[in-house]
């Protein structure tokens, strides 16, 4: 799905020069690289490859972040946006120092980089709400990425959350539904990319950003 929703976005390139989406060309391509070198035990160092995911964790998260504030020209929901990606990194320089570490991954930070992140979006699906530009949903692509987002971060949230609680009492059936999981939740996420990415327009007029 992965590999699916990067090929979808180089197909649509030209419709997506001049939004936000463009950014997700890169980001998606990165995110082939990191899965791919994983799963060919390329980031193998320690003897796991959770340095590997807790780098491109603070990338993911910087991303969802700095694109959430580009399609938005609300004042009010950028300084907020503001504010969850600098208390993230608070939280992650914490981590790393104090709780979690170099070599162990950083499931604290996940749960709370994903909190933060539900949070943003529906600040987003706010703002769709009460817009008075006649948007049309099914057609605004940037309501398929934040739905996409939207699932994957809220299963994100709850099945770390329950992860880190099971981990502790060393109930080895939970690894199979937190797998199971975050599949369909990755499945769900990159099949919204794909959508979002067929519906830009070939001349967007306002380039999707609201106010």
């Amino acid at each position: 799905m992965e590999i699916s929703a990067f090929l979808v976005s180089l197909l649509f390139f030209k419709r997506m020069k001049g939004t936000a989406l463009i950014y997700f060309i890169p980001f998606l391509f990165l995110t082939v690289l990191v899965e791919a070198g994983n799963y060919l035990h390329l980031f193998i160092i320690n003897g796991s490859n959770h340095l590997c995911y807790n780098i491109f964790l603070i990338i993911e998260y910087f991303f969802f972040y700095f694109f959430y504030y580009r399609i938005t020209d609300n004042k009010k929901v950028k300084i907020y946006i503001e504010f969850c990606f600098a208390a993230y990194i608070a939280f992650e320089v914490i981590n790393w120092s104090f709780l979690q570490g170099v070599w162990k991954f950083h499931s604290y930070s996940d749960i709370f980089g994903a909190f933060l992140l539900i949070s943003v979006v529906l600040n987003y699906f706010r703002l769709l709400l009460i817009t008075e530009e006649g948007i049309s949903l099914i057609k605004f692509p940037y309501f398929w990425i934040s739905t996409g987002v939207l699932f994957f971060y809220l299963g994100e949230f709850l099945i770390m959350s329950l992860f880190e609680y099971k981990a502790h009492t060393n109930d080895n059936t939970y690894y199979v539904i937190f797998r199971a999981t975050l599949n369909a939740a990755n499945i769900l996420l990159y099949l919204f990319f794909i959508i979002g990415f067929v519906c830009t327009t070939k001349h967007p007029t306002t380039n999707y950003i609201l106010e």
